[in-house]
């Protein structure tokens, strides 16, 4: 089960989201040129661990979830480590300080590694599974923001208040393709994960390419620290990921 999801949910179809509600949407803080939103404040080492539960076709499958952040030469390094039945994904990102801007990310997932490089409007890299092969090499028409392990983070890093929209965008690697993604926080909401309870902002992420999941973010008011997501995934028998803040 954990090879199928994330070759989904990582590799195949990287941060696809879509409009799963009619909303009134207001003016999107977003520049023409594909800028990246500001953050309004920076990220902190440290190490955060996830209880993460995917149901699919009838089935649950637990998972751990450790996201490890360090500092790295002007940069950050965000390290997610996702465990299941003795099976390990780990997710890597690099990561600019103050803008958190994305310049690296590894993913491995078995024998499938895709390594990744972003400068200035181009990607590339190598997806490697097996003996097989494929180049990555695309042009892309802004900066990629908030992509990968540690995504949410950055997120939650983003001047958030009830009514606050931005743009940005990821990449799909696989397809070698931009993903347009809208962020709206939609109120306040408190709530109880295992550790602890906490006021949060409630964030919703959507696609603006015509995708059908839905994502959601809880983030602590206070820290901006990340308690809680919520992910749908159509493509793998209408499963539902989400995952809460132990520690």
């Amino acid at each position: 089960m954990k090879p199928c999801l994330s070759r989904t949910t990582r590799l195949l179809a990287p941060r696809a989201f879509v409009l799963a509600i009619a909303l009134a949407a207001p003016v999107s803080i977003f520049a023409q040129d594909g800028a990246a939103p500001k953050p309004a404040v920076d990220l902190k080492p440290g190490t955060a661990h996830y209880n993460m539960r995917l149901e699919a076709g009838g089935h649950a499958v637990l998972m751990d979830m450790t996201r490890t952040t360090t500092a790295q030469k002007g940069m950050w390094l965000v390290t997610e480590t996702t465990t299941t039945a003795g099976q390990t994904q780990t997710d890597v990102t690099t990561v600019e300080k103050k803008t958190l801007i994305i310049r690296k990310r590894t993913v491995q997932a078995g024998n499938t590694v895709a390594d990744l490089r972003f400068d200035g409007h181009k990607a590339t890299g190598m997806i490697s599974a097996g003996t097989e092969h494929q180049t990555v090499n695309a042009d892309i028409d802004g900066v990629i923001f908030a992509d990968g392990g540690g995504g949410e983070d950055v997120l939650a890093a983003l001047p958030l208040a009830k009514g606050y929209t931005t743009e940005f965008l990821n990449f799909n690697f696989a397809l070698q393709q931009v993903k347009r993604l809208q962020l709206r926080v939609m109120d306040e909401e408190t709530v109880t994960v295992p550790a602890g309870t906490f006021d949060t902002w409630k964030a919703l992420i959507t696609s603006l390419d015509g995708e059908s999941d839905t994502y959601a973010l809880w983030v602590e008011k206070r820290t901006h620290r990340l308690v809680k997501f919520a992910m749908s995934i159509p493509n793998l028998h209408d499963a539902m990921a989400t995952a809460e803040l132990t520690k």
